[in-house]
């Protein structure tokens, strides 16, 4: 068993995988993976486990990514619900979606709950992969943004193949997910609380778009019914276009790239953090992705050949999976029609999303404090933190604004 401060369940499950990997004389490295501002839910262990009777030179180290929480009460859910889309939802995608590697997702070794007190995921670490996380407070590049969408389009294209050739099959399994901001009060109350904190973000554009203006009036009215309505925030067309499975945390802390050594040049993405998957319509996905964390320059000049090519690698899944007709599932003008129709309400998620991106200790403190402090009240509104205005936001969320305005989408 790896030594302590270890926690129990990380240990044990590190053993038994060692077992299962035929490893006789099992050696451990575990470092810790994650800093505070990293996740707000996990705390992730890095493991390494060598054989120390295994000939020199005959096999790799198994590398792995422990991921639990001292705080089951509160987030154990999103575990769970973690847990079923590595064993039962991504299988059923690769297989409908005949999905050939890479995969989008990393490989998982363990995902059930070891214990009800003791959520625990264990995964593939990428790393010696030449992966690693993107700087979360530098926008992505074209590059970048293009290797995701690559694989969020595979993921989705793989859920609507199975919604459409086998809907009663992809139907129990989001049965089985549930939806965590409908199913569960802490989550829908916890993060209506974290919405309020950014409820006077026009404000910080005053000097842009100044009280009166046409601009000021719309970004006023979507904040405010947001802030009334989370429901607004991930709600569902009135028609069936674009529904699947919603990866549903899909922003730059939620993807790992993976770098060539000799160049630095990108060279591949992973999706990873399937703890608010759900079924919903995918647009929600890309506009997380795509609006905040992108800059203006990105968008002027390479907006339309992005979106152009998560539609065909969407697309080309669909057929891959037998799906003869993939205008039927899923056409071009219904993706822009849906994006447009979305957007606005990006730009709630915006400040929100990048208030968490640039926070200091101070400030990710105070997130985990409020996340923590879910398992014993429903937070109210009222006790929301203002979010604390970064000048880089500011010109961030503005340049987006901006953006909506020119294209005619606010």
């Amino acid at each position: 068993m790896p030594p302590a401060p270890v926690p129990h369940v990380v240990g044990e499950a590190l053993a038994d995988i060692a077992r299962r990997e035929g490893i006789r004389n099992p050696k451990y490295h575990v470092d810790l993976g994650s800093g505070l501002a990293d996740g707000f839910t996990s705390t992730v262990y890095r493991a390494v486990i060598t054989d120390e009777d295994a000939p020199e030179g005959s096999g790799a180290p198994l590398s792995l990514m422990c991921k639990t929480t001292q705080n089951e009460a509160a987030v154990g859910h999103m575990f769970a619900r973690e847990s079923c889309m590595y064993a039962t939802v991504l299988p059923a995608f690769e297989e409908a979606g005949r999905l050939r590697p890479p995969l989008p997702w990393p490989r998982p070794y363990r995902v059930a709950l070891a214990e009800p007190s003791a959520p625990l995921v264990v995964l593939q670490d990428l790393r010696p992969g030449g992966f690693r996380m993107a700087d979360r407070r530098v926008p992505l590049d074209h590059e970048h943004c293009r290797r995701a969408l690559t694989q969020l389009a595979r993921f989705h294209g793989a859920s609507m193949a199975l919604k459409t050739l086998r809907p009663d099959h992809l139907q129990a399994m989001h049965d089985r997910l549930g939806d965590p901001f409908r199913d569960i009060p802490q989550m829908a109350a916890g993060f209506a609380h974290f919405v309020q904190s950014v409820k006077d973000a026009p404000d910080m554009l005053l000097d842009k778009f100044p009280e009166g203006s046409e601009t000021r009036g719309k970004l006023k009215e979507i904040f405010t019914q947001c802030t009334e309505d989370v429901n607004r925030l991930w709600k569902n067309p009135d028609d069936d276009a674009g529904m699947g499975t919603l990866h549903g945390d899909c922003h730059i802390n939620n993807l790992m790239f993976q770098y060539d050594e000799a160049t630095g040049a990108v060279a591949g993405c992973r999706l990873i953090d399937f703890q608010l998957s759900r079924s919903g319509c995918t647009v929600w996905d890309l506009v997380s992705l795509l609006l905040p964390v992108t800059d203006r320059a990105t968008r002027a000049a390479h907006w339309q050949g992005l979106l152009r090519h998560y539609h065909a690698e969407l697309q080309a899944t669909l057929r891959a999976a037998g799906c003869r007709d993939p205008d039927a599932v899923y056409s071009w003008d219904q993706l822009t029609h849906l994006l447009r129709w979305a957007a606005p309400y990006g730009l709630v998620y915006t400040p929100l999303l990048l208030h968490v991106l640039y926070a200091d200790e101070d400030m990710a403190k105070e997130i985990h404090e409020d996340i923590g402090a879910m398992d014993k009240a429903l937070p109210k509104p009222k006790d929301a933190r203002a979010a604390k205005v970064h000048p880089e936001v500011k010109q961030r969320f503005g340049d987006l604004v901006q953006d909506l305005v020119d294209w005619g989408w606010l």
